[in-house]
């Protein structure tokens, strides 16, 4: 996270600091998982924070060439290890038009001209990052009935407005996407648990 319309880096971290939560991230083949661990008192400040992740991101083209190359160096440190170096060649022979042809770090041929694709990073961004595609999973101690009441789920509601945005290929052109809430909102069976803590998952 590099700021927001709302948050800076700094202004953001210190939120979740100042609740004492733990968070991290990370992308797979099908997903890119927020996860945050914290009190549940704080279930209403979180989800505030977490949604302008998604209504207001925002990042300079600098912040975005410093990223990737830190992606690049991701790459070249993990192609020293044979095995992903072999899955990497793998998919690339197993699939022909699937997007498993890839791994989720990419090709080096489509990273070493990541720091030149700050508008295609954008609309991607807008493009995936939409209502229907969000889940929330809140686990912990809280009922369902109270928990489920308790959240407000409008600060997820994103709407792009901002006309027809095209990607890499020039196919890809967006329409302006009415206001939604996230298409689930999940409950597992509650658990017993000394630590009266919450986990998000968005």
């Amino acid at each position: 996270f590099r700021g927001s319309k709302n948050y800076t880096s700094a202004q953001q971290a210190k939120i979740f600091k100042e609740v004492g939560a733990d968070r991290n991230a990370y992308t797979t083949d099908d997903y890119t998982n927020y996860h945050t661990t914290f009190a549940k008192e704080d279930l209403e400040t979180v989800l505030k924070v977490e949604a302008d992740r998604f209504q207001g991101l925002m990042y300079s083209k600098k912040v975005f060439r410093t990223e990737s190359q830190a992606v690049f160096g991701e790459y070249n440190k993990n192609s020293s290890n044979p095995i992903s170096k072999m899955f990497e060649v793998m998919r690339d022979t197993a699939f022909q038009r699937h997007p498993y042809k890839h791994t989720t770090m990419g090709f080096l041929r489509d990273i070493v001209k990541m720091p030149r694709q700050y508008e295609y990073s954008q609309s991607f961004f807008k493009r995936w990052y939409k209502p229907e595609y969000i889940t929330i999973l809140v686990v912990g101690d809280v009922e369902h009935g109270g928990a489920v009441g308790g959240i407000d789920l409008s600060p997820f509601s994103v709407r792009f407005d901002e006309g027809h945005l095209e990607d890499a290929t020039g196919h890809y052109a967006a329409p302006a996407i009415a206001a939604a809430l996230p298409r689930r909102l999940i409950f597992p069976a509650r658990r017993p648990t000394a630590r009266r803590s919450v986990s998000v998952v968005a």
